[in-house]
């Protein structure tokens, strides 16, 4: 099916800094992947008729923008380099690893985020509740029509993943060099060349969560966004190219 929720189109205002500049919003750069791993202590099956799709997704709004608890961020729902690396990257080496001290930080907390619809562009996001909203779109039938038993072990299953901090599971993902290395190849950033000024640009960064509802036997793909102040780079003269495609469907540069 299509998603569930369209995307958004959503761009922050500058910060009150005057060496701040803002890269191009459609040009995101993923950071990671997600999985969550099969619990056998909720079922011992996933057998059943329940719809299964890989096609469910939700682009959530970039942290701050709209806060529940913008805490991370300045008033422009902008966050300092620092931070996200403390959430994302703090080891000495620079690999992605979510800081387990930040479980309760709420920026990785998930209902903490919001996503929008048609009716609103600061909707509070809940794993639960988008779940069955996908599930009920998929087989055209209301939560009403659904089996108790199935309503009590989605809430269990969701109980326990209320942050990016307790998924459990495979994590594909850039180092931060390889974050930095992917923003310069692809034209996003280039090095500010001044050891003086200190600039900063604001960079869409993203990671997905793929979770995967064992209960429903269902697939969501989760994008988390968050905009993020890059110390000592500036924007290109020339933005980055991006594909175009013609009425056929193929990719044009």
């Amino acid at each position: 099916m299509a998603d569930i929720l369209p995307a958004i189109g959503c761009i922050n205002g500058v910060s009150g800094s005057n060496n701040i500049s803002a890269t191009d919003p459609a040009v995101v750069t993923n950071i990671a992947v997600m999985y969550n791993y099969y619990d056998e202590t909720l079922l011992n099956t996933t057998t059943g008729n329940l719809t299964n799709s890989s096609l469910n997704k939700l682009i959530l709004n970039p942290y701050g923008v709209n806060p529940v608890d913008g805490s991370n961020c300045n008033a422009n729902g902008v966050m300092e380099m620092s931070n996200f690396l403390n959430l994302f990257y703090a080891t000495n080496a620079g690999f992605f690893n979510i800081n387990q001290s930040n479980l309760n930080n709420p920026a990785i907390i998930l209902m903490n985020q919001t996503y929008t619809s048609t009716n609103s562009d600061s909707i509070p996001f809940s794993l639960y509740q988008v779940l069955l909203k996908a599930y009920s779109t998929n087989t055209g039938i209301t939560v009403n029509d659904m089996d108790p038993r199935i309503i009590m072990l989605l809430q269990k299953e969701t109980f326990v993943a209320q942050s990016l901090a307790s998924i459990k599971g495979t994590t594909i993902a850039l180092s931060w060099d390889e974050v930095i290395n992917s923003l310069i190849r692809s034209g996003v950033i280039i090095p500010s060349g001044s050891i003086i000024n200190k600039s900063y640009s604001k960079v869409p960064l993203s990671l997905t969560l793929k979770y995967h509802s064992f209960v429903l036997d269902l697939d969501l793909d989760i994008r988390f966004t968050y905009i993020v102040n890059i110390q000592g780079y500036v924007l290109p003269t020339i933005p980055p190219a991006q594909s175009t495609y013609n009425s056929a469907g193929q990719t044009m540069v």
